[in-house]
């Protein structure tokens, strides 16, 4: 699954995902002992950030 990810200058941390697939896609994001999931639809992006 395509994506990308890139720290602001504040320190804080951002994701984006792209399903280009026609079907639901789990994501599992895992960052120094926190996770966090979420269902990605067909054909759709998500951004995430974080502190």
């Amino acid at each position: 699954m395509p994506s990308l990810a890139f720290r602001n200058p504040d320190g804080g941390k951002v994701l984006l995902v792209f399903n280009s697939g026609d079907s639901l896609r789990r994501v599992v994001l895992e960052d120094g002992g926190r996770r966090f999931q979420f269902d990605l639809p067909p054909i759709s992006t998500r951004t995430v950030t974080c502190k």
